[in-house]
């Protein structure tokens, strides 16, 4: 499994569990665009499109806030 795919997988954890009222409402756009992009581009030999670090680390630090408000 890549980091990508564990990340996409943690994503999807929040915003599928109690987690999410938690977030913003931001937040809560920001992972779903997430989740959208990584769907279209895994495993997609023509997309040249990925998740950038920029939008990975933003991803890490939210799903980080959202653990230490537990």
């Amino acid at each position: 499994m890549t980091p990508e795919e564990k990340l996409n997988l943690e994503i999807e954890r929040v915003l599928s569990g109690s987690e999410r009222a938690k977030l913003s409402d931001w937040d809560l756009n920001f992972l779903f665009s997430l989740t959208q992009i990584f769907r279209k581009s895994f495993n997609n030999p023509r997309s040249i499109k990925g998740l950038t670090p920029k939008q990975k680390g933003l991803a890490r630090t939210i799903l980080e806030k959202v653990k230490t408000c537990q």
